[in-house]
């Protein structure tokens, strides 16, 4: 029974530790990620589950419903992809709002729309991203 609760344990650990581990490595662990509960289960921001094999992420907290399972409640769910590159900032190129981008190391995104030569990090056109 011991070994049971610790293997039980482990396993809760290293499903929290899924929640913030980057797309990547949620693809590859997605096994490791509790199935999704269909059952009137409160699901909050940014908990991830397993469907069909796939690992989601809840965007908005939700109660579950069989009838809306994730592939058909994009506004609750999204499916953990891989993490798209993220294109240098180009001072001469024009921006709209949500648009990412990477400068001196760090993901900004553009508060504005027709966000130009407006650099990050200086302007309040942009605010640093964290990815959420």
């Amino acid at each position: 029974a011991k070994e049971r609760a610790k293997s039980e344990a482990l396993r809760l650990c290293a499903v929290a530790g899924l929640n913030v581990l980057s797309p990547k490595f949620v693809i590859q662990w997605c096994e490791f990620l509790d199935p999704w509960n269909g059952y009137k289960f409160p699901y909050k921001k940014g908990e991830r589950f397993q469907y069909k094999d796939k690992p989601y992420e809840v965007i908005e907290d939700v109660v579950s419903s069989n009838n809306e399972p994730p592939e058909k409640a994009p506004r609750f769910y999204k499916e953990v992809t891989a993490e798209a590159p993220r294109e240098e900032y180009d001072k001469n190129k024009t921006y709209q709002a949500g648009n990412i981008v990477r400068y001196n190391g760090k993901l900004w995104i553009s508060k504005w729309n027709d966000n130009r030569n407006h650099d990050p990090g200086i302007s309040s056109a942009w605010k640093e991203w964290d990815g959420k």
